[in-house]
């Protein structure tokens, strides 16, 4: 079983701060890197959105220091020329502002190593421009910043496939299909997803179940972004054992945003997520579910609307590469005595600490 661990716990808001009357929303752009930063600000400023740039770590808490009217969020790159964005993003999480981190390359250690300095999503370089205008204004919407103009999921999308710019799903597939080709350990596969996972939808708690023999599902892997340690097996215990059944029929991701639509799938096991926004669903290959995957966290930073569209991609992709891993792994073997993935002997052993506070 895997873990990933963020003591971090996600403020939403201005922790009670009052918001200035100017109806401009502002965002500090922290970089070293010059095509970046014309490239970011262009996006930014189209969407309505108020850009000050700071080159360096130096000079963003010099700024942050100076202003007498807050940001609303803050996009720093992970490497900057005289230190770390990390600290930048403490910084601003330290103030109340929603810090989001930037970086060309992503790993699990750096996403984690955001997660633990408040950020509240991870960006790349690389992201097409309506997805990172869209996470940005989102950051901007949980500070409590007027709505930013012309920020819209359905109106970035067409304007950029009608550019022929984009394909959001197609550009998941093409990213992630090559990350897990040649996994052929259950292990490694679900920790390639989940890093992946971590980069498309920002800091949240994740689990991917695994059916057994016994009809039941266990534990693969998880992501703990804001669950008591000394709870957290207890939760994801419960959601193994009476949750992740509920999915099991459900082709595809379901985004549950309220209370309204999580009752419908989860009934009074609700309460186990409170106010938690939640995408969750099966992963079918040939008509057979192989895993139930969750992502969620509190409904006030809830999910991107295009997340769903992304976790599609991911899950169908996730679930053919599962069952090569079962083929091969029970080549040998009469079809009928194959195992289920997440039977004991394909997930035992001790767990091995990985570094930045992970575990497998």
């Amino acid at each position: 079983m895997q873990e990933w661990n963020s003591e971090h716990q996600i403020r939403a808001g201005r922790d009670g701060q009052t918001r200035r009357a100017s109806p401009l929303t502002r965002v500090l752009l922290v970089t070293g890197d010059a095509p970046f930063s014309e490239w970011a600000a262009r996006i930014l400023r189209r969407c309505g959105l108020g850009v000050t740039i700071a080159r360096t770590a130096r000079g963003a808490e010099s700024t942050l220091n100076r202003r007498t009217e807050p940001f609303d969020a803050v996009v720093t790159d992970l490497d900057l020329p005289d230190g770390s964005g990390l600290s930048v993003a403490a910084r601003a999480h330290r103030a109340g502002i929603e810090a989001l981190v930037s970086s060309r390359d992503v790993s699990a250690e750096d996403a984690i190593g955001a997660m633990r300095a408040g950020a509240t999503d991870f960006l790349t370089a690389e992201m097409p421009e309506w997805e990172f205008a869209q996470r940005v204004a989102a950051a901007c919407r949980r500070a409590g910043a007027p709505g930013p103009t012309g920020i819209d999921d359905r109106s970035l999308e067409a304007r950029e496939d009608m550019h022929g710019k984009i394909n959001p799903t197609g550009s998941v597939a093409d990213e992630f299909a090559p990350l897990i080709r040649h996994e052929l350990d259950i292990e490694a596969l679900l920790r390639t997803t989940l890093e992946f996972v971590l980069t498309r939808s920002g800091p949240t708690n994740a689990a991917v179940f695994l059916p057994t023999t016994s009809g039941d599902y266990s534990l693969g892997a998880y992501v703990n972004y804001d669950n008591a340690r000394e709870t957290v097996d207890v939760l994801l215990d419960h959601l193994a054992n009476s949750v992740a059944p509920r999915f099991e029929p459900v082709i595809g991701p379901v985004h549950l945003r309220n209370d309204e639509e999580r009752e419908p799938y989860l009934g009074d096991d609700a309460e186990w997520l409170g106010k938690s926004e939640v995408i969750a669903g099966g992963c079918h290959h040939d008509g057979e579910c192989l895993a139930i995957f969750m992502l969620f966290r509190d409904e006030g930073s809830g999910f991107a609307q295009t997340l769903g569209e992304q976790m599609q991609t991911i899950a169908e992709l996730f679930a053919q590469q599962l069952a090569k891993v079962i083929r091969v792994h029970y080549r040998h073997v009469p079809k009928e005595r194959w195992g289920a993935p997440g039977d004991p002997e394909d997930n035992s052993g001790e767990a091995e600490d990985w570094e930045g506070g992970m575990a497998a």
